[in-house]
């Protein structure tokens, strides 16, 4: 995916303005998006005190202008000892944690995702450890450029499939009619989400 459009989906509107002009360049953009705040360096072993993801997570939801998440910060630790007891590995520690944040963010409509690598011009976000069971559509209008998104599970057909026609929220520009010819690109991007209320 390339950075301009990746940064569509992760940033708020007054930090994509402010981050564009770094999308030219991988390894300056992906600096900008550290020194920002928008991507958490962690190592695979975990955190590097208690309560960075935590903190972090609630940083992002302020920026999206969303409601702090509403957990006793020990909670994830609690519930990781109880799984894991004494017989937990090094690395063990962020899968659990993103499946946990994963699903308290899911009632908010928002995403914790891994950057899993960085090649070129592409760059591939995923959820850790976990199997893809939803795919991210997305269409950037060819009118407007407004980008539309569906995230569907794996087992349903695409949006275009579903015999209705689909237009741009913003000028209404079609992006598909009722026979699913579509008038625009449409990107896959299959990602797990978890089931964790």
């Amino acid at each position: 995916m390339k950075p301009e459009k990746i940064l569509q989906k992760i940033v708020t509107e007054n930090e994509y303005t402010a981050l564009l002009p770094s999308a030219s360049q991988n390894e300056i953009l992906r600096e900008a998006l550290y020194q920002n705040r928008i991507f958490l360096f962690l190592d695979w072993k975990g955190e590097s005190g208690q309560g960075e993801l935590y903190q972090f997570v609630n940083e992002r939801l302020v920026a999206f202008g969303k409601e702090i998440l509403k957990v006793k910060p020990d909670d994830l630790y609690k519930k990781f000892d109880k799984e894991f007891g004494q017989d937990w590995e090094s690395g063990n520690f962020l899968p659990f944690a993103f499946d946990y944040f994963d699903g308290k963010l899911k009632r908010q409509k928002m995403r914790l995702m891994f950057l899993e690598r960085i090649q070129s011009d592409f760059w591939t976000f995923q959820s850790l450890n976990k199997a893809a069971n939803f795919i991210l559509y997305t269409v950037d209008c060819s009118s407007c450029g407004q980008l539309s998104a569906w995230d569907l599970a794996i087992s349903e057909p695409p949006p275009y499939a579903n015999h209705e026609a689909a237009y741009c929220d913003s000028c209404r520009q079609p992006l598909w009619d009722a026979d699913g010819k579509l008038f625009a690109a449409v990107e896959e991007t299959p990602h797990y989400v978890s089931e964790q209320k």
